[in-house]
């Protein structure tokens, strides 16, 4: 099928960063490779670079902090390598240049954001996930990483992504949309730290609602983030 390119007043930079160790699933590797085919073809970047995705072990060492709880994070090595690279790529831009991140699991995100977060402080992170992301590996069920970047971007994330980032979001910064699915300790999280919650139906309404948290918050600009299971199962 042919796409009609997009037009950008801003020069566009595809990051193509198709990760999979973040979720242990390896179909995002080539998935992700696919995505980004098209998403060239459509965006018609003005430059592109990749992230070499590194080999990565099926183990993980738990280990317990002092309260006796698991700082597992699965793949932690090859992440960090990845996210290294990728802060190398992004650092030559010009900071004119907007970032496209086509992932992979939502861990390829932590890089561009803080990247973003630089060159705009106080920006919107606008995510549209039915997950929060907001763990930390502690409270992280599985140690996948994939539910940790947002929660690394507020800086309580493995100390090996922590070093790479410039900058720490608050999270008056987070306005989520269509988030549905949180575990226990997350919704603990935005309970206490009032994160704004929007919800995806109804989608007549949602281009309003998410302006005016917008104009609350009086951003200036705005990274969005796009998770595809932020989107109704039952019709996709």
């Amino acid at each position: 099928r042919r796409f009609a390119p997009m037009a950008c007043p801003a020069p566009i930079h595809l990051l193509r960063f198709p990760q999979w160790q973040g979720s242990d699933a390896h179909a995002h590797l080539a998935g992700g490779r696919a995505a980004a085919a098209i998403v060239e073809s459509v965006l018609q970047p003005s430059s592109v670079s990749a992230v070499p995705i590194f080999e990565a072990e099926n183990s993980c060492d738990p280990g317990v902090d002092a309260k006796g709880q698991s700082q597992c994070v699965r793949h932690l090595e090859a992440i960090t390598r990845q996210a290294r690279v990728a802060r190398a790529q992004l650092d030559e831009l010009p900071p004119s240049a907007r970032v496209f991140t086509c992932g992979g699991d939502c861990g390829v995100e932590v890089v561009p954001v803080a990247r973003a977060s630089r060159l705009w402080p106080g920006l919107a992170v606008v995510w549209f996930d039915a997950h929060a992301d907001l763990n930390t590996p502690a409270s992280s069920p599985s140690g996948h990483f994939h539910g940790m970047p947002v929660r690394t971007l507020l800086g309580d994330g493995p100390p090996e992504l922590l070093q790479l980032l410039p900058s720490r979001l608050e999270p008056s910064q987070l306005i989520y949309v269509g988030a549905r699915s949180l575990d226990p300790p997350e919704q603990d999280y935005v309970d206490s730290h009032a994160v704004t919650l929007l919800s995806a139906e109804p989608a007549s309404s949602l281009p309003d609602r998410l302006s005016a948290a917008l104009r609350k918050g009086r951003f200036g600009a705005a990274y969005v983030h796009v998770d595809l299971d932020v989107l109704d199962p039952s019709s996709f």
